[in-house]
């Protein structure tokens, strides 16, 4: 946010010699440089409008933007998905059509996370995975659950998960997040929706594993039928304040509520 002098922009607010990087008129920041989900740190952040590698629309790698080279690739032409510059919401994204791209091993453990995402499902399918990890049909996973109408974290073998209740994601597209401590207690949100009450996943990731966008650990059976715009992955548990500025820059790019 800029202050202005007249019609003018200050862009450097100082206090003495020592540059003011924001300013705050009671919470509200009334200077400052724009938010970037990059100022959080993520573990990786893979945003469709950038770092994409496509040809004919067959997507074979997706940059990470995090810095931290967490890159996912699909070099089999038959598991390519789609990019489409305007598919959702009139903005890049890439279509999943039973689809998957693979990560290297990340850098850190999925594990006491934060994940966001921007996604619009094109196939009522239940179980379809939005990211997972490699190892095992059943592991740790963030999936469409028609029955409850929502997008779970589950850990893969005890049922046991963390919830963001849904709209209709073949209606629309969306935004959720969902959070988790070290002891596997968190929850999730969807929109501008509150948070829904906390929930736990049991038996969480201890180690590095390879993911995959677009499907569960191992197979074919739980593959998404959507798309994806952005999937922001970030170490540790946010407050509710970094939440509001990861879902805020989000909703400021797409228009979802």
């Amino acid at each position: 946010m800029a202050i202005k002098l007249g019609g003018t922009d200050i862009t450097t607010l100082k206090l003495g010699s020592t540059n003011i990087e924001k300013a705050y008129l009671g919470s509200t920041e009334i200077f400052g440089s724009a938010f970037s989900p990059i100022d959080l740190s993520p573990l990786f952040w893979m945003d469709a409008s950038v770092g994409v590698t496509e040809s004919g629309g067959s997507v074979s790698a997706w940059a990470d933007q995090s810095g931290n080279g967490n890159d996912f690739s699909q070099s089999s032409g038959s598991l390519q998905p789609t990019y489409d510059a305007t598919g959702l919401n009139s903005l890049p994204t890439i279509i999943f059509n039973n689809k998957e791209l693979v990560s290297g091993v990340l850098s850190s453990s999925i594990s006491n996370v934060t994940v966001y995402c921007v996604w619009k499902m094109d196939t009522v399918y239940n179980g379809a995975t939005i990211l997972g990890q490699t190892s095992g049909a059943n592991n740790k996973r963030f999936f469409w659950y028609d029955p409850a109408d929502s997008i779970y974290y589950w850990d893969g073998g005890t049922s046991s998960k963390i919830v963001a209740a849904s709209d209709d994601p073949l209606v629309s597209a969306e935004a959720f997040v969902i959070r988790s401590d070290g002891s596997g207690f968190g929850e999730g949100r969807v929109n501008d929706a509150a948070f829904n009450a906390e929930d736990n996943v049991t038996s969480l990731t201890t180690s590095d594993v390879a993911m995959k966008i677009g499907n569960r650990g191992a197979g074919s059976a739980r593959r998404l039928k959507g798309r994806i715009s952005q999937l922001i992955v970030y170490s540790g548990e946010h407050t509710n304040t970094e939440v509001d500025s990861v879902m805020n820059y989000l909703n400021s790019i797409y228009s979802i509520w």
